[in-house]
């Protein structure tokens, strides 16, 4: 590890030479300023670097970056000052490590920028046993401040939780748990389209792929948007989430005479961990039988496409559509299929098995606001019952008075 000062310097003028550090680990290198002219600051931050890598080989570099040249946590990851608990940094580690807490989990990354973001605030080198109620109110104060939203800052401290949790079944885990209180949210996006919106932003996908490149040119554009209609008829039609669509199978298809159904048993795969079979609708078994006739080499009707294609094609479409809803993305689909569902059937068991969740709570909270024909039945009966019981009584029904003059005028 070497040292070296950048910059140039006049006689005369003001010194603005910095050192870089050059730091490589297990085939990691990472090259970066000290912003410091001291060289025995530049040597402790290079030292710095080089445990935390040593220590954690996957950190991000944003997060390198924080923690080396936060000159206030710096002091508490010096050497000398190793806690006796386990260090943040370390149960971290370990959570990644063990199958059974984040090991080979589907949102791997996710939890891993977000244990990225704990560690910066706090240090890698800081006890986890020694973060009160106090410290997590202060982290989640910095983050507001910082303009994070709710459901953002509330995964964090989702990580720092399941860390604690974890780490007490390790001797030298930490004795007691600080009180994390999560932030209100505005709750899960429940925007649904109409049918007139669902036709409109089906064309405008259609439309895509006749658009042309504008007079200053520019790369060729794929013309793959109606490979991706297909896919979003499917989810609209199904109510799958677009990752569950992305790794359905051929062989999770049964589309044999009088049998149609999409089989979801892959539990690894699912968010929820809970396997379920959808029935296909006529208009979903057209479009995967469409895809059959003409399959290539693939794994399943969707599995040659790709997330990020995906996103950035529906963004074109409700552009072009004309729709100004925030919340109109593609998991949409999903809850406009469950709300139609509801609405044609008013049996919210069905629902939550249609979707796969795993408390009837999330899907009753979710779509509350959906008036399905059992409960216009059930104003009907109370209207009935109202009728029924007045002229039973002999009461004459009350009507509204004849608007008038104040009393006291």
């Amino acid at each position: 590890m070497t040292l070296t000062l950048k910059g140039s310097h006049r006689p005369g003028g003001l010194d603005k030479r910095y050192y870089m550090i050059r730091v490589q680990v297990a085939g990691k290198r990472i090259i970066m300023s000290a912003r410091s002219r001291d060289l025995n600051l530049a040597t402790k931050r290079q030292q710095l670097l080089r445990d935390t890598l040593l220590a954690d080989p996957l950190i991000s570099r944003k997060a390198l970056v924080r923690l080396v040249l936060d000159d206030g946590r710096e002091e508490k990851a010096n050497a000398s000052e190793v806690p006796a608990g386990v260090s943040i940094g370390e149960a971290f580690s370990r959570c990644f490590h063990d199958s059974a807490v984040w090991r080979n989990i589907r949102g791997y990354h996710n939890y891993k920028h977000n244990a990225d973001d704990v560690l910066a605030f706090f240090g890698w080198s800081r006890e986890l046993g020694s973060i009160t109620t106090l410290d997590v109110k202060t982290y989640v104060q910095a983050r507001l401040a910082d303009g994070y939203a709710a459901s953002t800052i509330n995964g964090r401290l989702a990580c720092l939780g399941r860390a604690f949790r974890a780490m007490g079944d390790y001797p030298d885990g930490p004795k007691q748990r600080p009180a994390i209180r999560y932030l209100r949210t505005n709750g899960a996006r429940t925007f649904v389209l109409s049918r007139a919106q669902e036709a409109a932003l089906f064309q405008a996908v259609r439309d895509l792929d006749s658009i042309k490149p504008g007079p200053q040119g520019g790369p060729p554009r794929k013309q793959d948007a109606c490979r991706y209609l297909d896919l979003f008829t499917v989810l609209v039609e199904t109510g799958m989430r677009l990752g569950e669509a992305l790794r359905l199978r051929w062989a999770d298809l049964e589309m044999s005479p009088g049998t149609s159904l999409v089989k979801l048993h892959r539990v690894e795969e699912l968010k929820s961990r809970r396997g379920r079979t959808v029935p296909m609708t006529a208009e979903c078994r057209s479009v995967l039988e469409r895809l059959r006739v003409a399959e290539q080499p693939s794994d399943g009707p969707f599995s040659m496409l790709y997330k990020r294609r995906a996103q950035s094609i529906w963004s074109a479409a409700v552009k072009l559509a004309g729709i100004q809803e925030r919340e109109c993305v593609i998991h949409c689909l999903r809850h406009t299929c469950a709300t139609r569902l509801l609405r044609a059937t008013g049996n919210i068991v069905i629902v939550r098995d249609w979707l796969g969740h795993t408390s009837i709570q999330t899907t009753a909270d979710t779509y509350a606001h959906v008036e399905s024909p059992s409960m216009r039945e059930a104003a009907k009966a109370l209207d009935h019952a109202r009728e029924k019981e007045v002229a039973l009584s002999g009461l004459e029904r009350c009507e509204p008075a004849v608007s008038g003059p104040a009393f006291w005028s």
